[in-house]
């Protein structure tokens, strides 16, 4: 069992910690490499993120709540046709537990049921090579969509995005929920 929580600045500190140790970040994100910087900068730049509206972070600790084992964030909420993007990362130690699996479930069920944002799809996107990120998405009901072709460049070899989504619709029907 695991809990969902807003993140506490000391959970910021074991996030900081996981990021500034991970030897494989650039297979995590498409998006360019930056040096983390100092724990001051971190907490700096985390803070002025959550205060764009749309965006939210969670963790998910173990069931008494002492360990954080992974992280999950929503973005880009598009008012128009009511969907944000999801990316989540959880560090060595956590891979391969089926942390990530209860992560997302719980993470698109507080999206889809307690959001002040009308949602009506969820997306994400991960490298060709990510396969566990792409079992986590598909156990949790989203469709791959699409892929942008050599979307991610890691040294000199070349990846495709996939781009994944789940409507609420189909989230509802899953969980037989109705409305």
């Amino acid at each position: 069992m695991y809990l969902l929580e807003k993140p506490t600045k000391a959970d910021f500190y074991a996030i900081y910690d996981w990021k500034k140790n991970e030897a494989n970040h650039e297979h995590f994100t498409c998006r360019p490499v930056k040096e983390i910087g100092s724990i001051d900068e971190y907490l700096a730049k985390i803070e002025a993120w959550m205060a764009v509206s749309g965006n939210m972070i969670r963790v998910i600790k173990d069931s008494a709540g002492n360990e954080v084992l992974g992280e999950i964030k929503a973005f880009d909420y598009n008012p128009r046709n009511q969907s944000l993007e999801i990316g989540f990362y959880l560090p060595e130690k956590a891979r391969g537990k089926k942390i990530g699996l209860a992560l997302v479930k719980a993470f698109i069920t507080e999206i889809f049921l307690a959001t002040e944002q009308p949602i009506n799809k969820i997306y994400a996107t991960t490298s060709e090579i990510n396969i566990a990120s792409q079992k986590v998405l598909v156990k949790n009901g989203f469709i791959l969509d699409g892929k942008n072709r050599e979307h991610y460049w890691i040294q000199e070899n070349r990846y495709d995005q996939f781009v994944y989504s789940i409507l609420k619709k189909e989230w509802l029907k899953i969980n037989q929920i109705t409305v």
